[in-house]
């Protein structure tokens, strides 16, 4: 398919950024898009002017713009690596997120993840040790402070057992766990030696 954009010298665009491109210029630039299905920004890189300027010309002719999803497909196709969008943000923390209290961890590869790539911190706390969470059951943290995500305060329960609920056999379930929790504390306190000063 070739490009049927036909461009005049008195639609000469002038950019914000640089000097005014030719009509040659733009023809190139409309060529590239079209034949060549490169982006505007791969566009931008290989004729050294800015992609507000590419895209800027585009418009001006009324070609199209490809939806963003098919212009990463065709940039892989080419070999052009896209680095993880977390990375490109200014306000990258390593990883590590917080929403509505809970901690998130970037673990894009890990099987939990959701589809931003965060895993909740608690979630894959807990997987580590114990393995992956049934379906249909939720990390629960005992002490009810959200990002304290030490092993020994969370505790996996159904779904339909979690104390956000309120019926009294959720609330059974936790006061059973807590008890289990404090009997574990009591033994460990028992063999701690006493020094009485």
């Amino acid at each position: 398919m070739t490009a049927n954009v036909t461009i005049c010298s008195m639609t000469d665009i002038k950019s914000k950024y640089q000097r005014r491109l030719t009509p040659q210029q733009c023809q190139t630039i409309c060529d590239l898009y079209i034949n060549e299905r490169l982006s505007a920004t791969e566009i931008a890189e290989q004729l050294k002017e800015f992609s507000p300027t590419i895209v800027g010309v585009l418009k001006r002719y009324h070609i199209p713009m490809r939806a963003k999803s098919e212009a990463i497909k065709l940039a892989f196709q080419r070999g052009r690596k896209i680095r993880p969008i977390a990375e490109r943000n200014p306000n990258w923390s390593g990883g590590i997120i917080e929403r509505s209290g809970y901690r998130l961890l970037w673990k894009p590869d890990y099987v939990g993840a959701r589809k931003s790539g965060y895993v909740a911190e608690h979630r894959y706390i807990w997987e580590k040790a114990h393995g992956l969470l049934p379906q249909s059951w939720v990390i629960h943290h005992l002490n009810g402070i959200k990002n304290d995500n030490r092993l020994e305060n969370l505790i996996a329960l159904p779904t339909k057992f979690h104390p956000s609920g309120r019926h009294k056999t959720k609330k059974d379930y936790i006061i059973t766990a807590l008890r289990k929790r404090i009997t574990q504390l009591e033994t460990q306190l028992n063999q701690l030696p006493l020094s009485l000063d």
